[in-house]
């Protein structure tokens, strides 16, 4: 985030592009892994669910290396906010001058930028 001159208010520098979190993951019966939000084992469950992205049990190794691939695609949107908060609050420190830029290592932190532009697709 940074702060405008007018209201001292911190502005997102990195909106999400995103479906909206939170993001989850279920398997299914047939042993695909399905990544998307509003989903539920409840039958009773009303809400609409959006599939993201399914991991189909023939492909992607053994149902614990899925499960994995899966919590991580599941965990995406909350690492992305992580990742840009970081960089956010990084940039705001360095811009007030308070001693933050030794807070980081200028490569890490190069590399936290470059991540994010590639999650963000920039």
């Amino acid at each position: 985030m940074t702060e405008t001159k007018e209201t001292n208010k911190r502005v997102k520098l990195f909106p999400p592009k995103h479906t909206p979190y939170p993001w989850s993951y279920i398997k299914h019966k047939d042993g695909r892994f399905v990544i998307g939000t509003g989903l539920s084992a409840d039958p009773l469950d009303q809400s609409v669910p959006i599939a993201l992205a399914v991991i189909p049990a023939e492909i992607g190794g053994d149902d614990a290396e899925r499960k994995a691939n899966a919590r991580l695609m599941a965990a995406a949107p909350e690492l992305y906010h992580m990742l840009s908060s970081v960089i956010e609050d990084i940039q705001y420190a360095t811009a007030k001058k308070d001693g933050a830029k030794n807070a980081c290592q200028p490569l890490t932190y190069l590399q936290a930028l470059t991540l994010l532009s590639k999650l963000d697709g920039t």
